[in-house]
């Protein structure tokens, strides 16, 4: 049957794996999950966790869920270290909160309900759909994209306080991208922006060199994003194939640490439009290090 919960504040403590296979009902108190090693509810039916009540997870906790919407007044998983994972092999629809580290995971497509801002790390699993749809949402931690993200015409933006990555096996296609974080951003998978892709003023947008910069969107900002040059493309465009490029306020940074020096190597300056103004042959500037930075 279903677990009912409905006298007063309850915790769910321990370290052992806990599943609820029906209905988990919170009526008119708060429940908070102190379990830090899984609970689970396995029942895949609208309003699995339902009720008038709150349900709350705890610093360091983990819930798997499972039914394709929660229905529950309130739901807060905001406690540092904490994870709730969408994980049914179907269509969800994510509840509309905040949350600190979130995972969708099996087949079917994830919708957020709102905009939503994940304050650690965010993971799309292999063969899971994460979709964006028209809202605006903010990132704080990593981005790992091992599945899809279906951006439909919503706007993410990167505003940690340290460092973020994004990765993952898949090229993330955005629509609207802001990286306002005031350290780097590192992009070590390519992404694909089909909007507008801003770097705001006291951020850098950091590619390692393998990685493309591409979409039928436009590039702007008044920021910095690096080049990480290698003497086989040496140049802005080949790193930056994004459609537009509006670079009159932005730093382009060329990177060069790790390439070696060749007589060939040439960095280019292009103006605003992308067009190239000047190619001049690189001098070291320490031993086979090149490091230069001009605005355009």
């Amino acid at each position: 049957g279903a677990a009912l919960f409905n006298t007063n504040p309850q915790s769910i403590n321990g370290s052992g794996s806990l599943s609820f296979a029906n209905i988990v009902a919170v009526i008119g108190v708060t429940v908070t999950n102190n379990n830090n090693t899984a609970i689970t509810m396995t029942n895949t039916a609208a309003g699995t966790l339902q009720g008038t009540g709150n349900w709350t997870q705890g610093a360091n906790s983990f819930l798997y869920y499972s039914g394709s919407t929660i229905t529950i007044t309130s739901f807060n998983a905001t406690a540092s270290n904490n994870l709730v994972e969408y994980n049914r092999a179907g269509i969800q629809t994510i509840y509309c909160t905040s949350y600190y580290n979130f995972n969708v995971n099996n087949s079917g497509t994830k919708t957020f309900a709102c905009g939503t801002t994940v304050l650690g790390d965010i993971t799309i699993g292999p063969g899971a759909t994460l979709a964006g749809s028209t809202f605006s949402h903010t990132m704080q931690g990593n981005f790992t994209n091992n599945g899809t993200f279906s951006a439909s015409t919503s706007t993410i933006t990167f505003s940690g306080t340290t460092a973020q990555t994004i990765m993952g096996t898949s090229t993330t296609n955005f629509n609207n991208l802001t990286f306002s974080n005031t350290f780097a951003t590192i992009c070590s998978t390519s992404i694909n922006v089909n909007g507008i892709l801003s770097v705001a003023a006291n951020t850098i947008l950091d590619p390692v060199p393998a990685v493309i910069i591409g979409g039928t969107g436009t590039l702007t900002g008044n920021g910095k994003v690096n080049v990480s040059r290698t003497i086989s493309t040496p140049d802005f465009n080949s790193q930056y194939t994004i459609s537009g490029k509006n670079l009159s306020s932005l730093t382009v940074n060329y990177t060069g640490a790790g390439c070696a020096h060749n007589s060939a190597d040439r960095v280019k300056l292009y103006d605003h439009n992308g067009n190239l103004l000047l190619s001049k042959q690189l001098i070291p500037l320490i031993g086979n290090t090149y490091k230069y930075e001009f605005t355009c």
